[in-house]
């Protein structure tokens, strides 16, 4: 039976299953049997990615494209082959950043200094959302991995410290092993993209800023959070839509919709770089082709479509163990405000973004970021380097279109992967100004930053800077001291923003419960960070200080108070209250 008009057009017919669609049908069936032997969120799972591995086997049996079927040989030759060629691609763009020895030993440097400052602030004491994250979806294990009734919970970054730390143990290291590497990885990736957007002499200031600049970089690099795994697999999809663009194929759009999937999975405000990011790459695909149709139907409808399949396919386990998908798009940190509200906050917004950004940035560099930039996208737009020219404005543009479409604030740490994009375009604009400058003398740039490069990873260090922002510098001391006085029964008292980062350190060091057994306690434990709140935010009663480490203190219930109270509870008027 035909329903088209030409023979290499879709065909619908029955054929035996090829190899890979007789895999799928297996593997699906199999799924359904072991979902049947479960129950609860396993069972449905199971019978979801079952019955779609089916569906996908029956589809190959009955339908054909263009004469060939979906999961033939040929069709995944066709697609093995597209994905060397777009291999080659990348490594030969990879080989050609360098242009000599000195840029590899230079990024090896700069790469290095990035490593140092990185692991030197692994070492700062759990922050909240960090210890939240732990305790609450990685130390229960599956399927609390997937859990996500708060936004708290990054599910490929949990996947993956659930993963580091069932190699390397629970230690704060292990558990911010897969942010440090994701850190790192910038580095090299923001001299990549640099040089594949203008060939030379560039890249060098922005990677100077992501190694050992951008404090707030850094931070997030050192933190078990997901925005470290975002940044990077931002970059590595500006990387890969380069080398797309150039030749659109299904099987690119289909690359670049599984690594926006993946930063989706991570946290959903990967949104706002992919509308940049698509948004760039549509603008390229136009001018270079002419068509807005094909802009399109090659690319964008491709890649938008692919990437909210893959994106729902992978949250799939998080909707089913959440009890559906309002806890990730309706919750109530993207609920969207009252216009008034919202555009009030806006310019706020924006301003203490930029601070935060610019944290521990030299004034100087500040100052010549906004003109570095601003040359920058003059200088390749007269050149027609329309990659280097528009990448700037497209990523504005397109996380201000998503900003005022949610119509909430988000969290300043959600605009973490513009700092290396921001870099980068200040960095072309410095690399069009050094072309004024003979070439005989141009080696003093990457030398020069390399020697700034070295003095600001030492004053970082010196310092302390990343750990002089922690919530609770004295947590890990305190609980320390609280071991040593603490029994079963007792109860602890502690408050935001220093209550998780508490109990981090009370599962680390093995103490009891901290919400108590006994009824009544048998000790009352106060915990109080200087910084954040005082002892009379906590109890009224008479306390007595047992423990005092910089701005923690640590206060034990006056003896005479817990008489008093039990005296009370006995009396008849203590009953009545």
């Amino acid at each position: 039976m035909q329903y088209a008009d030409s023979p290499s057009a879709l065909r619908v017919r029955i054929s035996v299953p090829t190899w890979p669609a007789t895999i799928c049908l297996l593997a699906g069936t199999g799924l359904l049997a072991v979902g049947w032997s479960h129950e609860g969120v396993a069972r449905g799972l199971c019978g979801l990615y079952g019955l779609a591995l089916l569906d996908v086997g029956l589809l190959d049996c009955v339908v054909a494209v263009h004469g060939a079927r979906p999961l033939s040989t040929a069709t995944l030759r066709g697609i093995a082959g597209a994905l060397r060629e777009l291999g080659a691609e990348l490594s030969g763009s990879f080989r050609l950043c360098f242009r000599g020895r000195g840029d590899v030993l230079w990024l090896v440097a700069l790469t290095a200094l990035g490593v140092v400052v990185r692991a030197d602030a692994l070492n700062q004491p759990m922050a909240y959302d960090e210890a939240y994250t732990f305790l609450n979806f990685v130390n229960p294990g599956f399927p609390e991995l997937f859990n996500y009734p708060l936004p708290n919970n990054h599910v490929l970054h949990t996947i993956l410290v659930c993963l580091s730390t069932l190699c390397f143990g629970s230690s704060p290291v292990a558990i911010r092993l897969p942010a440090f590497l994701a850190g790192v990885a910038t580095v090299p990736l923001t001299f990549w993209l640099c040089r594949m957007l203008l060939a030379g002499r560039s890249g060098y200031l922005a990677t100077t800023v992501v190694s050992i600049g951008a404090a707030y970089l850094i931070l997030y690099s050192a933190m078990a959070r997901g925005y470290s795994l975002l940044t990077s697999l931002t970059l590595v999809l500006a990387i890969v839509g380069l080398c797309v663009v150039k030749r659109p194929t299904w099987t690119g759009c289909a690359v670049l919709s599984l690594i926006g999937a993946l930063g989706m999975l991570t946290i959903p405000t990967m949104l706002f770089a992919l509308a940049g990011l698509y948004l760039w790459l549509g603008a390229l695909l136009w001018i270079e082709r002419g068509s807005l149709h094909r802009v399109l139907t090659g690319l964008l409808a491709p890649c938008a479509l692919m990437t909210a399949l893959l994106s729902i396919a992978l949250y799939t386990p998080s909707i089913a163990q959440s009890g559906g998908a309002r806890s990730i798009i309706a919750n109530s940190f993207v609920r969207p405000l009252p216009w008034a509200e919202f555009s009030s906050q806006l310019v706020p917004h924006v301003q203490s973004a930029a601070v935060q950004f610019a944290w521990n940035l030299p004034k100087a560099a500040r100052a010549l970021c906004a003109p570095l930039v601003l040359i920058g996208m003059l200088a390749a737009a007269r050149q027609r380097n329309w990659a280097a020219a528009l990448l700037a404005p497209s990523m504005l543009a397109g996380g201000a279109a998503v900003l005022l479409s949610k119509q909430s604030i988000p969290f300043h740490r959600t605009w973490l992967y513009l700092i290396p994009f921001t870099a980068i375009a200040a960095d072309i604009g410095l690399s069009y100004a050094m072309r004024a400058v003979p070439s005989r003398v141009q080696w003093l740039l990457p030398a020069f930053l390399l020697v700034l490069g070295l003095r600001g990873a030492a004053r970082m260090i010196a310092d302390d800077t990343i750990a002089s922002g922690a919530d609770f510098p004295e947590a890990a001391q305190i609980v320390r001291d609280l071991k040593a006085v603490m029994r079963p029964g007792d109860l602890v008292h502690v408050a935001l923003p220093i209550d998780w980062s508490t109990y981090f350190y009370m599962w680390y060091y093995g103490l009891p419960a901290p919400f108590g057994s006994g009824d009544p306690p048998h000790d009352e434990f106060f915990i109080v960070e200087k910084r954040s709140y005082a002892i009379g935010a906590l109890t009224d009663r008479p306390v007595t200080v047992i423990a005092e480490r910089g701005g923690g203190l640590l206060y034990r219930l006056d003896p005479t108070a817990c008489d008093a109270s039990t005296e009370d509870a006995a009396s008849p008027d203590g009953a009545a209250r």
